[in-house]
């Protein structure tokens, strides 16, 4: 009688996820995976599924699950998402004008300090794109004056006094309509909560980093993975280093023989580290890149203007070079995505900047659902872009590294 054909052995992963500045609960951003993990599934002709998902509201997490399959390979995730929406909504659920005067203030200060100027040298779009709400602003305060200035004139005669606050009360409206439209509120309230960040002031922000340090640590420590990823995008690459490094000040041994990347996806670190005050942002970003035995891996987009594209990870920590081992990608949508698609992301900023951790249309090196559920090792993913020619057009991984991983 014939044997069957022995099963392969699981790729286990542990998936550590901080996602951005999006006002979306742990859970609902699981539910968002598992939709796009299916279009992933078909593209690299697979099965994926999500066995579980129970939500952790007392530590602000959901833990989920899965197993993704092909014809000859079998990959176990478990994916912790940390969650701090409810943290965002101080910032960015706050009614108008309320939320812009606590806001703008902490926005204005980015000027005082040189902020700007630094952001200018760093990454010219990021800080053409860090003015644009106060250039809006002006823009609209020298249109109502001059046109409210004619108004007031033609009705009660010349007076700069009128004219001011009459100029003052059409900008704020003119703020929220049509800023909404322009996301300038939006704006505003990101750059409040990059202040509170960078200032360490806000004590929920530093109390919610130590929780997920805490997590993270017992995540790390009680873990049979084969690798781990933490992983955090845009504003999650923060909260992501905050975590690791409170974690490995806590245990410096924590990640010893063990395959650990940082998965940095259109990140926001330079948005904190180059903030002429935020020495504990930048701190904690030289303590997750002096380990050695970590593999830092980055992407980035030349669309992408809410990132910086082709800046270096360790731009403005003060360091010469990290002394992990870094990987820097930087990619084009264009030849990943249906045009169709692609040319819907182009109308907005904030999608586009979202793409980084949705599903790709053809096979590409920088998928993140390959990175966190395909067979090849997010590890080697980092640092061959080429081996994704080891799937098949069948789904199946080739042969010699089936042995490696069995």
């Amino acid at each position: 009688m014939a044997k069957s054909p022995r099963k392969p052995k699981a790729h286990r992963r542990l998936v550590l996820n901080f996602l951005g500045f999006e006002a979306m609960d742990p859970r609902r951003q699981l539910e968002r995976m598992t939709g796009n993990g299916e279009k992933f599934a078909r593209v690299w002709n697979c099965r994926y599924e999500r066995t579980d998902l129970e939500d952790e509201p007392e530590n602000h997490l959901s833990v989920a699950h899965f197993d993704t399959t092909g014809p000859n390979w079998r990959t176990h995730t478990r994916f912790v998402q940390f969650g701090w929406d409810d943290v965002l909504a101080e910032y960015e659920g706050q009614p108008y004008p309320a939320g812009f005067f606590a806001n703008f203030p902490k926005y204005l200060s980015f000027y005082f300090d040189g902020s700007v100027w630094r952001y200018l040298r760093a990454h010219w779009r990021y800080g053409l794109l860090t003015i644009y709400p106060l250039v809006a602003m002006i823009a609209f305060a020298i249109v109502s004056w001059f046109v409210l200035g004619y108004v007031v004139s033609a009705t009660i005669g010349p007076s700069w006094v009128a004219t001011a606050i009459a100029t003052i009360i059409a900008v704020m409206v003119l703020n929220k309509w049509p800023g909404d439209k322009l996301h300038l509120n939006l704006w505003v309230s990101t750059w409040g909560f990059t202040r509170d960040l960078a200032n360490g002031s806000n004590p929920r922000i530093e109390q919610r980093f130590d929780d997920f340090a805490g997590r993270l640590t017992q995540e790390i420590e009680t873990s049979k993975a084969d690798e781990i990823i933490v992983c955090g995008h845009s504003f999650g690459t923060v909260w992501a280093a905050q975590a690791l490094a409170r974690a490995l000040r806590r245990q410096p041994d924590l990640l010893a023989a063990r395959k650990v990347v940082f998965l940095a996806l259109g990140s926001s670190l330079p948005k904190t580290n180059l903030v002429p005050g935020a020495e504990a942002m930048r701190q904690a970003t030289r303590d997750v890149m002096a380990h050695d035995g970590l593999i830092w891996d980055e992407t980035q987009t030349h669309i992408d203007i809410l990132g910086f594209h082709r800046t270096e990870p360790h731009i403005g920590l003060g360091i010469e070079a990290p002394q992990a081992e870094t990987h820097v990608h930087h990619v084009r949508y264009s030849r990943a995505m249906e045009k169709r698609r692609y040319r819907k992301m182009r109308r907005s900023f904030y999608r586009t900047h979202r793409q980084y951790v949705l599903y790709q249309d053809v096979r590409c090196h920088f998928d993140y659902f390959l990175k966190c559920f395909g067979p090849i090792p997010t590890t080697e993913l980092a640092r061959d872009e080429e081996a994704i020619a080891r799937i098949d057009e069948n789904g199946a991984l080739h042969a010699n590294k089936l042995e490696e991983m069995n």
